[in-house]
């Protein structure tokens, strides 16, 4: 959608001023449209849902409600025991998003685990892509490194 809009007010305006091939008029035409097409882009990000204190956050609606209350309660017990925070994300697609830069804004932007401690765990399942990521706070790459990340999203979902 917003591509389209673009391409509309790239070729109905700059058309007509491109056409006059105005030695001061072309460079700035250029110009703005490569602005307008650059800017565009951080509105089209995917948006982040809110974190609402939960754990399980079912964006997909792939899970049963039972299975999301079983999860919540396990991922409770594990944080008040270890104080280490996990958060599963389900969404449908990345809308053209990167999965590392969409894990990464998610994490940023929902600070899990101890601030002092970076001890959070997100898990992004893109259902409709075919995707999963598990994004690592620092304070735990030594426990859950990359490899066993990758390990675990082969091996075990």
């Amino acid at each position: 959608m917003v591509e389209a809009r673009v391409m509309k007010f790239l070729t109905g305006t700059f058309r007509n001023i491109v056409m006059y091939k105005t030695i001061l008029v072309q460079p700035y035409a250029y110009a703005l449209a490569l602005l307008t097409v650059v800017s565009t882009g951080s509105w089209a990000q995917k948006p982040i849902p809110a974190l609402w204190g939960m754990h399980i956050h079912d964006e997909a609606r792939i899970l049963s409600q039972t299975t999301i209350d079983k999860l919540e309660n396990q991922l409770i017990v594990y944080e008040d025991s270890t104080t280490n925070q996990i958060a599963l994300l389900t969404i449908s697609s990345l809308e053209g998003e990167s999965l590392e830069a969409y894990s990464l804004r998610v994490a940023e932007e929902w600070e899990l685990g101890q601030k002092n401690n970076d001890n959070g765990v997100l898990f992004l399942i893109v259902v409709d892509d075919h995707k999963m990521r598990i994004e690592v706070g620092s304070g735990l790459e030594g426990v859950l490194t990359d490899a066993m990340s990758s390990r675990i999203i082969r091996n075990e979902v």
